[in-house]
C-alpha cells in the first residue's frame, strides 16, 4: 500500500533505484551512490559518517527524507575520504 504521508520521487531518484535494472538510455541521471559509515541505527542529533564513490568538491549539503519532512544538512567538510 502507498504512503499518503511520503515524499513523492522525482524522476532522477527513481532512476537512481531503478538503473541497476534499465538498459535504455534515458533522459535522466543516476544520482551518485554514498555509503553510510558510522554505526547503525543512528539517533537523532547524532553525527554520522558518509563515504562517497566519487569525491565531492566545494560546499555542498546532505539531503534526507522522511514522510513529508526535507531536510537539507550542510556538511562539515570531508576527511579521510568521508563525508561529515
Amino acid at each position: 500500500m502507498a504512503n499518503v504521508f511520503g515524499t513523492p520521487l522525482g524522476l532522477n531518484a527513481v532512476y537512481t533505484i531503478a538503473s541497476a535494472f534499465i538498459n535504455a538510455a534515458l533522459p535522466v541521471m543516476a544520482y551518485p551512490s554514498i555509503t553510510l559509515v558510522s554505526g547503525q541505527p543512528t539517533a537523532v542529533g547524532t553525527s554520522i559518517y558518509l563515504k562517497p564513490n566519487t569525491e565531492p568538491v566545494g560546499d555542498f549539503w546532505v539531503t534526507f527524507i522522511s514522510g513529508l519532512a526535507i531536510i537539507l544538512v550542510h556538511t562539515q567538510g570531508i576527511k579521510n575520504g568521508m563525508v561529515m
